[in-house]
């Protein structure tokens, strides 16, 4: 296992990085080393604020004496949920049916290239969140699946999910699956919840 610069110096445009995670880790560390790290690169930062958990990363990080102050440069698309952070571009009606969700990530994201006209690092938070609404439904499942696919080898991006592989298993097996099958790097990360280090180690990377 290594740190996040480890991991960070092997990233190229176009990658879908999936970070997965257990109930026992603390996600908004992870979170902060990979926005902090988009920031520093020149990258605009999106991220999909998943039934708010970009507020609960944010109270998170001000326990561990993080400045939370970065979140304010943050591009921000809500999945539901009433508790604002970052620079709200756009409200997801997360429940609606799975294809018109669908069409309003993708217009979101296709808003933010216009106004920010260069690379752009997008994050999902709770990725698994997202499946909650539309688990009983394989077809829904599938429709969310394949919206995020066009971020697959676009080199105006590179996409990181968060996936709490507890979560996601409890959902449907399919989440973690087809999370793993797109992806181009698969992480597992592990926080220590006193010190706030974490550790990544990556179990599958396609290509040199």
């Amino acid at each position: 296992m290594g740190g996040f610069h480890d991991l960070a110096s092997s990233i190229r445009p176009g990658d879908v990085i999936l970070l997965q995670y257990g109930s026992m880790d603390t996600p908004a560390l992870i979170f902060h080393q990979v926005a902090r790290w988009g920031l520093e690169n020149g990258y605009a930062v999106v991220v999909n604020d998943v039934l708010n958990s970009l507020y609960i990363y944010k109270q998170h990080l001000r326990l561990f004496g993080v400045d939370t102050a970065f979140m304010d440069e943050i591009y921000s698309i809500k999945w539901g949920g009433k508790l604002y952070v970052g620079n709200v571009v756009r409200t997801v009606n997360i429940g609606s049916p799975a294809v018109e969700v669908m069409g309003e990530y993708k217009s979101s994201i296709e808003d933010i290239m216009r106004r920010t006209g260069g690379r752009i690092l997008v994050i999902f938070t709770g990725a698994e969140r997202v499946f909650i609404p539309y688990y009983q439904l394989v077809e829904d499942i599938l429709v969310i699946l394949n919206g995020m696919l066009p971020h697959l080898g676009d080199e105006r991006m590179v996409s990181f999910y968060l996936l709490n592989t507890d979560v996601a298993k409890g959902i449907s097996s399919l989440v973690s699956l087809a999370f793993q099958g797109v992806a181009t790097i698969v992480v597992r990360c592990r926080t220590d919840n006193r010190t706030g280090e974490v550790a990544y180690e990556v179990t599958k990377r396609i290509g040199p």
